[in-house]
């Protein structure tokens, strides 16, 4: 439900992929990247811990998220602009990597994904810089329990003028 902020999943043993959207008063992110986590017996799983968001007018947006001190974790951060792509995205000082983005047929939108393997635990900022103050979009997610040699799967985006959203993922 929209209302989620935590999650926490105790599979048995196996391989195991998630994503996540963001929600924020009328706004929605693109699905996060795929995550995997492997179990093993008497593995603990994944676990989905903060989930932040805001909005405003660039060109510099920020929100406080809290990374918790569980091991193996990541930062996905979803960015939703009028068509400003984000020049930087910065965690606690620490550069966040770019996963992928999309621009919609028209060129009116755009949503890119960025990520941090191993944020240091505790509060500090997500921080996106764009190139203009245009209205935006951050949401910040944080997981334990990711493998953190292949923490994501591959990007895959699709973009079209529907009233129904698909894409072809292969796995």
């Amino acid at each position: 439900p929209r209302s989620t902020t935590t999650y926490l999943d105790t599979p048995a043993p196996g391989v195991y992929y998630y994503v996540i959207r963001a929600y924020t008063g009328l706004w929605e992110s693109v699905d996060s990247v795929e995550v995997s986590a492997t179990v093993t017996a008497g593995g603990r799983g994944i676990a989905l811990g903060a989930v932040s968001s805001t909005q405003g007018d660039g060109p510099t947006l920020s929100v406080s998220h809290t990374i918790g001190s569980g091991a193996d974790r990541i930062l996905v951060v979803g960015v939703a602009s009028e068509r400003e792509p984000v020049l930087s995205a910065t965690y606690a000082g620490q550069p966040l990597t770019k996963i992928g983005s999309r621009n919609d047929p028209d060129n009116e939108s755009r949503a890119e994904l960025w990520y941090l393997l191993n944020p240091p635990v505790g509060t500090a900022n997500v921080v996106v810089t764009l190139s203009n103050n245009r209205e935006t979009v951050i949401g910040a997610t944080s997981w334990t329990g990711v493998n953190q040699t292949t923490p994501l799967g591959t990007l895959s985006t699709a973009n079209g003028n529907s009233g129904t959203a698909s894409v072809n993922v292969t796995s």
